[in-house]
């Protein structure tokens, strides 16, 4: 119970964590009980009051959350998370574990904008086809394979341009996202039915422009001279490859919707 001398709580005090729907009971069986310890009713002197205690909390509480459902004009509703990762790297295998394309959702992974193929400054993150039953795991699947969609649009004009077949090249992978994920690299490699070949070149757009130059100024005869170190690659799946090409289409025809009309 709490003593007069003693604040029911510090000034700065900006959360009290207490049952809301046992504040009242609570006070007044302490109240009640000063009486028992002290076999006098004038010990009741020594201590706040229920209903003071009551009116400083009124005075003071901006939000009271209860978990009793009664007359509260907003309910506030919670349940426990489906995931229990706690970054991305724990989240992975869960999203790696759903079959591809299995979530029937469609991305636009633009958060801030789209850069190419169609430059649209304004273009931002969409998502459909998302429903109560779409779990953390699918809707992280269903980002990666986004992403990879986007790749392979690329992908496909830089062979038209290069008159160059998929089949004809090795596609060799940097940054942190693929190199970091086995799922990614593993839908980028179905998706254009090639190996990915990832590499441990540090700084690849660097090293890729400093080898042009010296191309170019003759220093270095060819480029296939320095050769890149490569890790083992990521293999294709034909039949995942399949499943995802129908669903980058599924994407071509909401960003043409969106972005293109």
């Amino acid at each position: 119970m709490l003593l007069k001398s003693a604040p029911l709580a510090p000034a700065d005090a900006a959360i009290l964590i207490a049952a809301e729907e046992d504040v009242a009971p609570a006070l007044s069986d302490h109240w009640q009980d000063v009486c028992a310890a002290f076999h006098d009713a004038d010990a009741h002197d020594l201590y706040v009051r229920p209903e003071e205690i009551a009116a400083a909390l009124d005075a003071r509480a901006s939000v009271r959350l209860s978990s009793m459902s009664a007359d509260q004009p907003i309910e506030l509703r919670a349940q426990a998370p489906d995931l229990a990762a706690r970054s991305l790297k724990e989240a992975e295998p869960f999203a790696a574990a759903l079959a591809a394309d299995s979530h029937e959702l469609t991305i636009l992974p633009f958060i801030s904008g789209e850069r190419s193929l169609g430059w649209h400054s304004e273009a931002r993150l969409t998502i459909t086809g998302i429903s109560r039953d779409s779990s953390p795991a699918a809707i992280l699947r269903a980002g990666y394979e986004s992403l990879a969609y986007r790749l392979l649009a690329l992908h496909e004009r830089l062979c038209d341009t290069l008159q160059n077949e998929a089949d004809q090249h090795k596609l060799q992978a940097s940054g942190g996202v693929l190199l970091g994920s086995s799922l990614m690299k593993s839908i980028l490699a179905d998706m254009l039915s090639i190996p990915i070949y990832p590499s441990q070149e540090h700084e690849a757009s660097a090293r890729g422009a400093a080898l042009l130059a010296l191309e170019a100024l003759e220093v270095l005869p060819d480029l296939a001279l320095v050769a890149p170190m490569l890790l083992e690659p990521m293999l294709p799946d034909g039949a995942r490859g399949e499943t995802y090409r129908r669903a980058a289409g599924r994407q071509q025809r909401l960003y043409q919707a969106l972005l293109e009309e």
